[in-house]
């Protein structure tokens, strides 16, 4: 599959509300957990208000991955300070200290007709070019350890794996459980 990825912008707002569609966690969550400082799941509708209000915003909090003009995938991908204070607040997410501009990604969103297409690789390698482009020093991540093997559920996955990462040139900077490792890729 051929994939493009181009910054979450007001005017690409209907191919974020077709990435999330209306169903499943990423209709519930709408990148909230990121980016409000209180999440309730069943405000929905709020939820996605306040994505939207997000990427209206100076700062796109993320990307979006093309297939011949279908949008099939999302990244939240962004200058920490976007996330900081939910950051800060994760024992899992928490930021190392770094010195100059460091980008996260943090949640990937692909629909299940795109799984398995390399739509969330494209996405990372998207966020890295993004990153570099913004001449930020480093970019992150924490994602799911599966270097052992083990296989992590869609919904749990949300951040990524560490294959992934690892492939795109990615290091390890910090072991946070057996599962939550930090990767970081010095730009």
């Amino acid at each position: 599959m051929d994939v493009t990825t181009e910054p979450a912008t007001a005017d690409r707002w209907d191919d974020v509300l077709a990435v999330f569609g209306t169903r499943g966690d990423p209709a519930r969550c709408w990148c909230a957990y990121l980016l409000r400082p209180k999440v309730d799941y069943r405000d929905r509708a709020g939820n996605r208000d306040h994505l939207r209000t997000v990427v209206a915003g100076p700062t796109p909090p993320g990307l979006l991955a093309y297939s011949e003009g279908t949008p099939v995938g999302w990244v939240a991908a962004a200058p920490r300070s976007l996330f900081g204070p939910r950051l800060e607040r994760s024992p899992a997410l928490r930021p190392l200290p770094y010195e100059g501009t460091v980008w996260s990604v943090l949640c990937f969103v692909v629909p299940r007709p795109y799984r398995q297409l390399g739509v969330a690789h494209a996405l990372l390698a998207g966020a890295v070019d993004q990153a570099r482009s913004a001449e930020a020093a480093a970019i992150e991540g924490v994602p799911r350890d599966d270097t052992t093997g083990r296989r992590w559920p869609n919904p749990v996955a949300y951040t990524g794996t560490a294959s992934m990462f690892l492939r795109a040139g990615f290091t390890e900077v910090d072991r946070r459980r057996d599962d939550r490792v930090v990767y970081r890729l010095v730009l």
